[in-house]
């Protein structure tokens, strides 16, 4: 019988491949998360500091305890919005609400009144 050796891996090589495949997996990772996660949140956090504002500015202004509840609620809403789209949608909201309330308001004032 003929005796043929084995080959002996060289331990090297892999270290080597693994070193390099784990160099681009972490340099494929950082361009996702930097080129794409982190600009998305950015904008998200953007939005939701808009429709803040905009909730403080319009529906937070009128006195009355319907307008008080909607604003607790949309302040929770705005915190769990998980897209810029959802966010759009509340501010639409808030606006045709804070509509609604300020007439309420003045309503409930000229009844004071007479």
């Amino acid at each position: 019988m003929i005796d043929i050796p084995k080959a002996q891996i060289d331990s090297s090589v892999i270290v080597g491949v693994v070193v390099v495949l784990a160099i681009i997996g972490v340099a494929a990772f950082s361009v996702y998360y930097f080129g794409f996660v982190k600009p998305e949140r950015a904008e998200l956090e953007d939005a939701r500091k808009s429709a803040e504002r905009t909730l403080n500015n319009t529906l937070a202004t009128v006195d009355t305890p319907q307008a008080q509840e909607a604003t607790e609620f949309y302040e929770a809403q705005i915190k769990e919005a998980e897209s810029e789209e959802k966010i759009t949608s509340l501010v639409v909201e808030i606006t045709s609400t804070f509509e609604l309330e300020s007439k309420r308001e003045e309503l409930l004032s000229k009844a004071k009144n007479v």
